[in-house]
């Protein structure tokens, strides 16, 4: 079983994770960029 998991290479076999952080770190500063502007709107 062990030998198993040592095939396994991270970046490979769970990319879709790093996918994930590269779409919702934009998202979230975007979310914040427009929470200050209209914070800062009168």
């Amino acid at each position: 079983m062990l030998a198993a998991l040592q095939k396994l290479y991270v970046p490979e076999t769970y990319w879709w994770m790093f996918a994930a952080g590269l779409v919702l770190v934009p998202v979230f500063l975007l979310y914040h960029l427009v929470a200050d502007a209209l914070q800062e709107s009168p």
